[in-house]
């Protein structure tokens, strides 16, 4: 993958979120296109580019708009992070982003919290710093992730940036028990933003087909 491919470049994260403390590391995420040929060849261009130090993760188009489409947070909050690269086609599929959403992300999201909840109740995990501090930074997770899956079920949007993050931190240092009460209330209020949400059950594929067979067609580069 050279330059040329990149469609959007976008940090994400915490930083995204209005979330960020001092320590909090830099995460990048994106959707690059090869160019359509490429597809047809014996050996398909790679599908992802990572690496670490700074943390970046990239998908190639394709695979991008299924994980999109299947409504997982990590690539969807990407179409609407602020970008530090956009190309025409990342210009187009930004416009266009709401053709992914659907109630898809009541699984999703709710999924991704019901995992950091677990890890912060098992006293386990990655992050750096001592127990009670990972523990603060899962259910940190946990409720951004209901809070912003009631609002994107709600109204049909995707809102990142925290309203009130002092407050999300002091939700999220009271006592484990506490913050296990307020996740399963909201697993409750989840399920019936689900129910009244305008958004449709699955996404319209056939618009998500168009948009990508355009994008490849047009060769539309930075």
């Amino acid at each position: 993958m050279s330059a040329h491919d990149l469609a959007i470049v976008a940090r994400v994260g915490s930083h995204a979120y209005g979330t960020a403390r001092p320590d909090s590391d830099d995460d990048f995420r994106g959707v690059y296109l090869v160019p359509t040929t490429d597809l047809f060849r014996l050996h398909r261009p790679a599908e992802t580019f990572a690496r670490e130090d700074p943390d970046i993760a990239l998908h190639e188009l394709g695979k991008f708009a299924r994980l999109a489409a299947a409504g997982n947070p990590t690539v969807l909050e990407v179409l609407w992070a602020e970008p530090l690269h956009m190309s025409d086609a990342g210009a187009t599929l930004r416009e266009h982003r709401h053709v992914f959403l659907s109630r898809r992300v009541l699984k999703t999201y709710g999924g991704y919290a019901t995992q950091q909840i677990r890890r912060a109740q098992a006293g386990t995990g990655g992050s750096r710093g001592s127990a009670h501090l990972r523990r603060e930074k899962f259910l940190l997770h946990t409720l951004r992730l209901m809070d912003t899956a009631i609002d994107l079920l709600a109204t049909g949007d995707l809102q990142l940036r925290v309203a009130d993050p002092a407050r999300l931190w002091e939700r999220a240092r009271r006592p484990l028990d506490e913050t296990v009460a307020e996740f399963d209330a909201l697993n409750v209020e989840l399920r019936r933003a689900a129910e009244r949400s305008p958004l449709p059950e699955h996404p319209d594929e056939a618009r998500i087909d168009a948009l990508l067979i355009a994008l490849r067609q047009s060769g539309q580069r930075p």
